[in-house]
């Protein structure tokens, strides 16, 4: 139970990868299961970064919602969306909408880490 508690208390990607390390350290090579636990805390930082506060992701790609509606500066976040070409779009609804192809679980999850990064990335 401590794990858990420590792993719900990482706040930077390095805090993961020390986590990470320790676990290799005790325990010896990390099961994909644990490897998915890690990445969905890298998204859960990211989305608390870009101020997201829901993802629905499925095989043709993922709808982004923001507390409050309030996407994380508004001005760099035009420019991402247009040098998407398209295939990121915001909806009248507040919400993004990225349409991609993932064919497998574990592609949604990198993809939509990837995703959260790049947005998170837009409100530093």
């Amino acid at each position: 139970m401590s794990l858990y508690r420590r792993l719900a208390d990482l706040d930077t990607p390095s805090d993961i990868e020390s986590f990470a390390a320790e676990l290799i350290d005790r325990f010896g090579k990390i099961p994909d299961e644990v490897e998915n636990l890690l990445d969905i805390v890298r998204i859960k930082q990211f989305c608390r970064t870009a101020n997201v506060d829901k993802v629905e992701a499925g095989p043709k790609g993922a709808v982004i919602g923001f507390r409050g509606d309030a996407p994380p500066n508004i001005g760099k976040l035009l420019v991402w969306l247009n040098e998407a070409r398209g295939t990121i779009k915001l909806r009248a609804d507040q919400k993004l909408v990225a349409v991609r192809s993932w064919d497998s679980v574990p592609q949604r999850v990198k993809g939509v880490q990837q995703l959260m990064k790049e947005l998170a990335g837009l409100a530093a």
